[in-house]
């Protein structure tokens, strides 16, 4: 038997599978992200590797753990965790979408150019963990005292497995740190961290072990002691491992908390854009350049949280979604989530709601309704929610969620859709039944225009 684990954004998930590929048994537990406020978002490691055990523990409900032969570790790329001297966590883990290292990131990035950036990483501007460690160099100086050492999740969970926190090439590319003209970790980038080489984890081929499963582990598992346990390897790279994207000019989309396109070639390509990655493949003689969308199945999360849906089951989710038409009926919703703007986008910019129509009662009030069941019918499924009396778990979670989408702040402290009035849901606004409301030209984000004394103009 063969177990498989994937440290995602907001799951981990655990596979138990024969070494034909037949799946035995799967495991999955949520994970949570904070967001303490517009830029920051954080997890507790604690937290993931609680989630790392309870996955595995779900396998044991239809397979035979003391089987396994080998364990395989993917993991979310980019999202650090500090660890001091005797590598326990020192802090929160960083997420990969934090927003708070971007300024340390353009700032570099103007100095010393998009050239050099592919050069000396694959990737035509800095990002992740090099904007957040010339941060923490700023702001938190104590927190990269000199024998502190710099993780990622990946690394220091196999640490928790086996002893040893170990990464491979795919890892360290996406958080900026691994030349792939060289095959190593670029010595010239480091010297500007201020960084030595043996704070960083070991860096293995994704084919050799990082250690056995320790003694300790296997208590908490139940797994054997000793099992060969791999280096944490890009949840991307080793799901084009899964899909058979293995040959010369194949194309992998993967649909995650990010989506992404990855392609497979038999030497380095030139950057297609800044933001794609180019790296060595975890198999031998490829190379892969990614091209991640940060907002894909992040968008879906944050629809649920709006709508007060997330603690429902998946089962519950897939029934509501199955029980109304397709359709939007010109409904569109950009979250963009991501806090630093994505490709060619300032930083700060919002998201936005676009083709709001006006139904309140006998359409002559003047008012945009912020709840789902009275925006047409993508709402429908909305509806049946709030006849199950979920209305009361949507309104304290929605500024939240519009906060998390980058939606702009309100003089009141409010976001966008709502708070118009002393009602939770309304947005004072003047316009003409079925007619979507514009200002400037521009669709009314949330439905805020009036509120900021903008001229809206009514649209045919």
């Amino acid at each position: 038997m063969l177990l498989g684990l994937d440290l995602g954004t907001t799951n981990i998930k655990a596979i138990l599978a024969q070494r034909d590929g037949r799946i035995v048994a799967r495991g999955s537990a949520a994970v949570n992200v904070s967001y303490p406020d517009n830029l920051t978002v954080e997890q507790d490691i604690e937290d993931l590797w609680q989630a790392t055990l309870s996955a595995i523990g779900q396998l044991t409900q239809k397979g035979d753990l003391s089987s396994v032969e080998a364990i395989g570790v993917s993991s979310q790329g980019g999202a650090l965790q500090i660890l001091d001297e005797s590598r326990q966590p020192v802090g929160p883990v960083i997420g990969w979408l934090d927003g708070r290292g971007k300024p340390y990131d353009l700032a570099i990035t103007e100095e010393l150019g998009r050239d050099w950036f592919a050069r000396h990483t694959g990737h035509g501007t800095s990002g992740l963990a090099v904007g957040q460690l010339l941060r923490l160099r700023h702001e938190q100086p104590q927190l990269l005292a000199q024998d502190h050492r710099v993780g990622f999740v990946g690394d220091v969970i196999v640490s928790r497995l086996c002893g040893t926190g170990a990464t491979d090439a795919t890892s360290l590319s996406i958080a900026v740190l691994f030349n792939p003209y060289l095959k190593a970790v670029d010595a010239d980038l480091l010297a500007r961290l201020g960084l030595r080489r043996d704070l960083l984890p070991r860096l293995l081929e994704p084919k050799d072990a990082a250690g056995g499963l320790s003694e300790q582990a296997a208590a908490e598992t139940l797994l054997p002691a000793g099992v060969p346990v791999s280096p944490a390897v890009h949840d991307q790279y080793a799901a084009s491992l899964g899909a058979g994207a293995v040959r010369t000019g194949d194309v992998m989309f993967s649909a995650g908390t990010a989506w992404v396109l990855l392609t497979a070639a038999d030497k380095l390509v030139d950057l297609v854009i800044d933001d794609a990655f180019v790296c060595t493949h975890v198999v031998d003689g490829l190379y892969g350049q990614m091209l991640p969308l940060v907002n894909g199945g992040s968008c879906f999360s944050w629809a649920l949280n709006v709508l007060g849906l997330s603690e429902e089951s998946r089962e519950q989710i897939d029934a509501m979604l199955e029980s109304v038409p397709a359709g939007s009926d010109g409904l569109r919703c950009w979250p963009l989530l991501s806090p630093f703007g994505g490709a060619r986008l300032p930083i700060g910019t919002a998201g936005r709601l676009t083709g709001l129509r006006y139904r309140g009662p006998g359409h002559g009030t003047g008012k945009v309704s912020a709840c789902p069941e009275r925006i047409g019918p993508c709402g429908r499924a909305a509806s049946h929610v709030w006849g199950r009396g979920k209305q009361q778990s949507y309104t304290p979670n929605r500024h939240r969620c519009y906060r998390h989408a980058g939606c702009p702040q309100e003089p009141d402290g409010h976001r966008g859709l709502g708070g118009g009035d002393d009602r939770p849901g309304l947005d004072r606004a003047g316009g003409v039944p079925g007619r979507p409301v514009r200002s400037d030209g521009q669709t009314i984000p949330y439905g805020t225009a009036r509120r900021r004394n903008l001229p809206v103009q009514r649209n045919a």
